[in-house]
């Protein structure tokens, strides 16, 4: 089994992350969720591409933090939904354009296996959460 190694997390994780698996982070406002993803996502970007969903931040600020990565960072873009006016920041390769989580996973899906991504991240759960009925994401994609 593979497994990804995270600075941050070493003394609680000192053999890694194991690939394949779902990683839940959770915490309140302000506790530093989001740096730690990107940690995260650097970890996984020094070795592997990466998808990264993006519904929390401005995909501009993710290419921004990760730009050392940017030939391996691929970002769908679910923050800008609601923006009629988007535009399409570098690294973008998809966008969401509906709340239809079959949508979701169908461009999830093909943008992992397109790019042969190693990693996966979704910033975050909680609006995805609150967009998407949870309930329809036992669809078939």
């Amino acid at each position: 089994m593979d497994f990804l190694k995270c600075q941050v997390l070493e003394d609680l994780l000192p053999t890694g992350f194991p690939f394949g698996y779902l990683i839940l982070i959770r915490g309140d406002l302000g506790m530093g969720k989001t740096l730690l993803v990107k940690l995260l996502a650097r970890s996984v970007l020094s070795y592997y591409p990466l998808v990264y969903v993006s519904f929390d931040d401005n995909p501009e600020s993710v290419v921004n933090d990760l730009k050392d990565f940017s030939n391996r960072l691929f970002i769908i873009d679910g923050f800008s939904l609601s923006d009629q006016r988007r535009v399409k920041a570098s690294n973008v390769i998809d966008m969401i354009t509906e709340l239809d989580p079959g949508q979701l996973i169908s461009k999830v899906t093909q943008a992992v296996y397109s790019r042969g991504a190693r990693g996966l991240i979704i910033d975050s759960i909680n609006d995805l959460l609150i967009n998407i009925d949870p309930r329809g994401l036992n669809h078939n994609a």
